[in-house]
């Protein structure tokens, strides 16, 4: 055999091997749907901190252009419920929404303030480039109304009858059944969509959640200051954190972590910033147990915001912290954390799915 001959046949062994190396590669199975949602949430408590490398889809800047103007999605929002309950129940219709090709129309702010009416403290403009809302109903000629609750939680079918000519009432345990079952209304009425942030992935969509450019501007200057800086949310819900835990009936290790999240000790943090290897520590806190709030500033290089928009000054310090310690019985931790993935950030002391998700892409 001639030496061009050899080289002829190698060069086709190699084609023919990387060809059989394609073929399979091409034989998988089909990815999910996006419209297929979770039946069930599971709960994995090993804290992990991986390097983000698969990126989430969002919609692409083209989905402005197909929002509804006959189908929606209205909303409820938990009794006396507070500022950061309601984002939550906003962001789950959203998601909805974008699954089911509707629009969503903002729930009222009941009880008026700053701190009950989002569209008061976010940039509403940057969203609602990616998702489709707007703030009241139109009129629909001969309207019709879908109802859908979610079985098991604290919320039953007469709530339903807030909503007029309801045409069918569902109480779902499955969100992709529930909702295309009743995607033929004009109007899908949903009193709690607080509840569908654990079983739709929300957090690409806080990606584009941002704060007013007065708050913007105060959260710039601040963390410009204390960078790198680890962010602690200290929140005791009115002294019932660790009872709240208790009833959950977690598993020993995500119980045990989660107390002490109730807790927050200085050898809890300690331990935490020995991780972070950051010195710096911001405290949002909640006010409800001081001795707390001394033991950690008597021991750390902390910092505090006490003026103007203090609520949402401390949210958004969590937000960019290097390095942040919630707490998961809290929805403002929670939202903090939907924030964070939605930046690529990691919710550092988180146990379960919200501790290692993946940033989203362009």
């Amino acid at each position: 055999m001639s030496k061009a001959t050899a080289q002829l046949v190698a060069i086709l062994l190699l084609f023919t091997a990387t060809a059989r190396v394609l073929m399979e590669v091409a034989v998988t199975k089909n990815p999910p749907s996006i419209a297929q949602l979770p039946k069930e949430v599971t709960v994995d408590v090993e804290i992990a901190t991986p390097t983000p490398t698969v990126a989430r889809k969002v919609p692409s800047k083209k989905s402005v252009g197909r929002c509804s103007n006959t189908r929606f999605i209205t909303y409820g929002n938990m009794k006396k419920s507070r500022h950061f309950n309601r984002l939550m129940s906003f962001i789950g219709a959203l998601a909805l929404a974008d699954r089911l090709g509707r629009t969503v129309v903002l729930a009222e702010a009941e009880g008026g303030g700053v701190d009950t009416d989002i569209r008061n403290t976010y940039d509403m403009s940057i969203l609602s480039q990616r998702y489709c809302f707007v703030d009241t109903l139109p009129k629909i000629t001969n309207k019709t109304t879908g109802c859908m609750i979610m079985k098991g939680t604290k919320t039953n079918l007469n709530q339903c009858t807030e909503t007029s000519k309801v045409r069918s009432k569902l109480v779902w345990n499955d969100v992709n059944t529930a909702a295309y079952e009743l995607n033929t209304n004009d109007v899908l009425y949903i009193p709690l969509t607080i509840y569908l942030n654990e079983m739709i992935d929300t957090f690409c969509i806080w990606k584009y959640l941002y704060p007013v450019p007065s708050i913007k501007l105060q959260v710039e200057d601040i963390s410009r200051k204390l960078h790198p800086y680890m962010a602690i949310h200290l929140r005791s819900l009115e002294t019932s954190c660790e009872d709240r835990v208790r009833k959950k009936n977690l598993p020993e290790k995500a119980q045990q972590i989660m107390t002490q999240q109730c807790t927050m000790t200085p050898a809890y943090v300690a331990g935490l910033q020995k991780v972070a290897n950051i010195t710096k520590l911001y405290i949002a806190d909640d006010g409800q147990r001081p001795a707390v709030t001394s033991a950690l500033t008597n021991k750390f290089d902390t910092s505090t915001y006490k003026g103007t928009n203090g609520l949402h000054i401390d949210f958004w310090m969590l937000v960019e912290a290097d390095y942040f310690i919630g707490n998961q019985m809290s929805t403002l931790s929670m939202n903090a954390c939907m924030a964070r993935r939605g930046r690529g950030r990691l919710c550092n002391n988180f146990v379960g799915k919200t501790s290692k998700e993946v940033p989203c892409a362009n």
